[in-house]
């Protein structure tokens, strides 16, 4: 059987990509895109080793991300009910294994919840504000604490950059509540978030996040390539000072329109 990596190249390539010991790391990943690694391919082993993988570079001070989004509140979910211990990440196989570990503390947010493993977890995720992408968000202290986008598979982009677009007051987006059921320990409570969204009615305000890619390709971002697939590494400072500079000159920088 024809193996494309192992567990030791993928953590050269996340050290070689810009991410260090004490890092906060979020990360979107597609880890089935690397291929076959060599310690054998069932879900259990890849994602063990992914994980494993970066925590030996981040070391026990580091704090690495992964998003477990649900949308719970939102228009597609049926009974708009969040349970944070119990309720799957519809983030995939990877992002549900970070949420299921013994050690994952998950921030409480009914729409865009992340869980975190390491030194900075808790600090990260507990209590975080009931504005999706405002101050003291997740997105917000990840800024704050110098944290690194570090995407599996995936192009430059990260949802950090919806926290750079209500930051910057896009006018492609505004904030809208949205209600729900919050269940902890058996306890349920009525609860409403805001979310800055686009309008789902106007394709034409749809995510487009290829210009950005390419831009931080070239100023930025760092690729290295692993098996099948690629690491690629930027900080959030960075991130946000690309949009902020980029959208000055083109406004729909980040969505469809005129594309």
């Amino acid at each position: 059987m024809q193996t494309h990596y192992n567990q030791k190249i993928l953590t050269e390539a996340i050290a070689k990509s810009g991410v260090k010991e004490g890092d906060i790391v979020f990360c979107h990943s597609n880890v089935g895109y690397f291929g076959i690694p060599e310690e054998g391919q069932d879900a259990k082993t890849i994602c063990s080793l992914v994980l494993d993988a970066f925590m030996s570079v981040l070391g026990e001070k580091g704090t690495f991300v992964s998003p477990t989004f649900t949308y719970s509140f939102g228009g597609n979910s049926k009974d708009k009910v969040f349970d944070p211990d119990n309720t799957p990440s519809g983030m995939g196989v990877f992002a549900e294994m970070v949420r299921q570990h013994p050690r994952a503390r998950r921030s409480v947010e009914p729409m865009f919840s992340v869980s975190a493993l390491g030194g900075q977890a808790e600090e990260l995720v507990n209590d975080v504000s009931d504005e999706c992408f405002g101050k003291d968000s997740f997105w917000d202290r990840f800024l704050q604490g110098n944290g690194r986008v570090c995407n599996l598979n995936f192009d430059a982009a990260s949802t950090f950059i919806h926290y750079v677009e209500k930051q910057l007051g896009v006018p492609y987006r505004s904030d809208q509540i949205f209600e729900g059921t919050l269940t902890r320990k058996g306890v349920s409570e009525h609860k409403s978030v805001t979310f800055f969204c686009r309008d789902i009615n106007d394709p034409e305000t749809d995510v487009h996040c290829e210009t950005f890619d390419a831009i931080a390709k070239k100023d930025t971002a760092k690729v290295v390539k692993v098996g099948r697939g690629a690491v690629i590494s930027l900080s959030a400072e960075d991130t946000y000072a690309l949009i902020e500079r980029e959208i000055a000159k083109d406004p729909d920088l980040l969505i469809k329109r005129g594309k």
